[in-house]
This record gives structure tokens, sequence and C-alpha cells, in this order.
């Protein structure tokens, strides 16, 4: 079982049929809080309209930022 809110990281290499190796894949990915729902709610519509949910927004460069992350359903 994944922990809540853990980076993982995970390394993967295959082998055809003739034996041949694969260049390591390196994956990774994040899990979210446990208690992300606790008093949360989904914003979404019964229609359809792509643009409805988007936001633009401009970072600047001098910005800190190191990472982010998006919790994304659907």
């Amino acid at each position: 079982m994944f922990a809540t809110d853990r980076r993982y990281e995970l390394h993967l290499r295959y082998w055809s049929s003739d034996g041949m190796k694969s260049n390591w894949f390196i994956g990774k990915f994040r899990t979210v809080f446990s208690d992300v729902f606790n008093g949360s709610q989904w914003i979404g519509s019964n229609s359809i309209n792509m643009n409805q949910l988007r936001k633009t927004f401009n970072i600047e460069s001098s910005s800190s930022i190191t990472s982010a992350f998006a919790a994304i359903s659907g």
C-alpha cells in the first residue's frame, strides 16, 4: 500500500522475447493526502464546456517555485 502525500520513483526495464534488454525507464508519481475530500467538493458541470474550469495564470521568472501539484480526476 502506498503512503499518503508521498513521492515515489520507479525503475523499469524489460527484456524482449529474443533476450534484448531495454534501457531503464524511470517514472515518478505522487500520492494525494488521505483527507483530501474532508469538507471539499468537486467543481464541475452536468454539461460539457471545455473552457468552464480553465484558469490562466502567470508565474514570474524570478519565482522561487520548485514544483507544483494538481489533483485531477475524470
